[in-house]
């Protein structure tokens, strides 16, 4: 196992690293993809859309622990939105809470229609419906906070 000082070290390094290549971009120095020439990669396999079902194993134990600690985290964003107080990542990264929640209801819907999933994904989509512009911004900060950085991980 890596200790602290290690890890944080490796993470000043790579932050250098990012932070020297992207100065490099800037200056012409080093080449890019530009978006013109950017191509997707494909993916080898698919996952199948529909005609699966989850029998009893470890799967079928992840999947329904999966969505107990999704209902229970809406219940508690829930109940802190009634006292006005963020919880973990809503502090600081209101967006990235509510796509993670979003993403993980929305894809468990691919294998059985829930009504505790598509009542969370459906409550997440209002929210951020409610509060888009008519230029079409939903987040949940303002667009000053949204200005570009040289430093790839700003503290």
């Amino acid at each position: 196992m890596m200790k602290d000082s290690d890890f944080e070290a490796k993470v000043s390094e790579l932050n250098e690293l990012a932070s020297e290549e992207l100065r490099l971009i800037v200056r012409g120095e080093k080449p890019y993809l530009t978006r013109e020439r950017w191509r997707p990669v494909f993916y080898a396999a698919e996952a199948p859309k529909a005609g699966v079902t989850l029998g009893p194993g470890p799967l079928k134990t992840g999947f329904d622990r999966n969505i107990r600690y999704l209902n229970e985290w809406f219940e508690a964003k829930r109940r802190y939105a009634e006292l006005s107080e963020p919880i973990g990542w809503e502090e600081h990264l209101p967006a990235s809470s509510e796509g993670r929640m979003l993403g993980a209801a929305a894809h468990s819907l691919r294998w059985g229609e829930r009504e505790d999933m598509r009542a969370i994904v459906d409550a997440i989509v209002g929210v951020v419906k409610a509060r888009q512009r008519a230029d079409g911004y939903c987040m949940p900060f303002d667009e000053q906070d949204m200005e570009a950085s040289e430093e790839p991980f700003p503290d």
